[in-house]
């Protein structure tokens, strides 16, 4: 997100949008992925 700010590819309006869903779905896409393992050998 910080590389999308940087680019303008996101305004700061848009961006105090999506934080807050953002740090709320990380946890949970982190236990997610990590309930499912990693498939690398």
């Amino acid at each position: 997100m910080r590389l999308a700010y940087t680019r303008n590819l996101l305004t700061v309006e848009q961006i105090n949008t999506l934080k807050p869903i953002i740090d709320e779905l990380s946890p949970k896409l982190n236990a997610y992925l990590n309930s499912i393992g990693n498939n690398h050998g």
